[in-house]
């Protein structure tokens, strides 16, 4: 189990732009003494109002996931996030129906984009840090792709804490280290669906 250390108190009035005031980072330590920026942890502590930039293509680990590996993902993603909070979930055209039909009811706000890194260049694309400073306290970047250490580091420049949430696979080295708390996702993968044996006779 890992446990955090506590930063200075976050300042309220964020929506001065951006800032340069140097942030102590929130750093996970865990029991067995390896780097701060390998450690996981389910709920890490935060307060504050967070903006999610969620690429659910890179939690899933395939741009072609189905209906039950999506919501699987969400399952371990979404106690994470709290009322208030601001969801956008990104995909690239090829999953779009499927995450929308599995996400129907979350209330996440969804960024469709094609081409190579569509979702990568959805999120970034889309966030107006102005506004997003002036009401969050948090950026929260759920996906580990090398792309988005310009998000976290310009939501840094604003003030923002930055929290990054992976999935199975690895995240960019260079972005476990630019964010202030660093999280994986367990997530339980759907079973795979075994036909029944054939019926035998008994004797």
């Amino acid at each position: 189990m890992s446990t955090l250390t506590a930063p200075a108190p976050h300042p309220t009035d964020l929506a001065a732009g951006p800032s340069s005031t140097p942030r102590p980072r929130l750093h996970l330590v865990p029991t067995d003494a390896a780097p701060a920026t390998s450690a996981t942890a389910s709920h890490p502590l935060r307060w504050g109002l967070v903006d999610w930039r969620i690429d659910i293509e890179n939690l899933c680990g395939t741009g072609d996931p189905g209906v039950g590996l999506v919501r699987a993902v969400w399952a371990s993603l979404s106690p994470l996030i709290q009322t208030g909070d601001t969801v956008t979930i990104a995909t690239g055209k090829l999953c779009a129906p499927v995450v929308r039909m599995a996400l129907r009811h979350t209330g996440a706000r969804f960024l469709v984009r094609g081409g190579r890194d569509g979702a990568d260049l959805a999120l970034l694309a889309d966030a107006d840090f102005e506004q997003i400073a002036a009401r969050n306290h948090w950026v929260a970047i759920a996906g580990g792709d090398v792309a988005y250490l310009s998000l976290a580091r310009k939501a840094s420049v604003y003030g923002l804490r930055t929290w990054l949430v992976n999935g199975e696979s690895r995240p960019a080295r260079a972005l476990v280290e630019s964010v202030d708390i660093h999280s994986q996702l367990r997530v339980r993968r759907p079973g795979r669906y075994l036909a029944p044996a054939p019926a035998r006779a008994t004797a």
